[in-house]
């Protein structure tokens, strides 16, 4: 498992999103956010989705 503290380096996130990013990778899920910020800042990133690309 990649450290926290070097996936918030790696994509200028902080270390409270990045704690999820490393859950979301420890546990095999995505990580749905409406954060479209840290979406972009993640692009490249295949753990996280946008919560507006799901489909109710």
């Amino acid at each position: 498992m990649v450290a926290d503290d070097v996936i918030a380096w790696a994509y200028k996130i902080t270390i409270y999103d990045a704690l999820y990013v490393a859950l979301a990778e420890q546990v095999g899920y995505p990580l749905v956010t409406a954060d479209e910020v840290m979406i972009k800042k993640l692009k490249g990133h295949s753990i996280a989705v946008s919560l507006r690309e799901l489909e109710f």
